[in-house]
């Protein structure tokens, strides 16, 4: 779902931040939130704890605090219904529980 939704003309999905993300995801440093109609996957985003967020945001806040959401993507037939959009409502959720 990721290769074949995710890059678009707004979206380029890079080969070493999904293999990242993964990997955080994999070691607990990261969530992944799926979005399904009935068994068809019709979303994914990571959402990145910590350490594991970019450096660049540590000038902003402690990053030990900071969650972000990674890639975002949609299945095409339900782009435009709100979906992405929802992921930074999720974002907050997430962080929150993993606290």
């Amino acid at each position: 779902m990721l290769l074949t939704h995710g890059p678009n003309q707004w979206n380029y999905l890079a080969d070493d931040s999904i293999d990242m993300q993964f990997n955080c995801i994999a070691i607990g440093k990261a969530s992944a939130v799926i979005a399904q109609n009935g068994e068809l996957i019709i979303g994914f985003a990571a959402i990145l704890f910590g350490d594991a967020c970019p450096t660049s945001l540590a000038k902003y806040d402690d990053l030990k605090a900071a969650a972000y959401i990674g890639d975002v993507v949609v299945h095409s037939d339900y782009s435009g219904k709100g979906l992405a959009h929802s992921y930074s409502k999720v974002q907050l959720n997430s962080h929150q529980l993993k606290k």
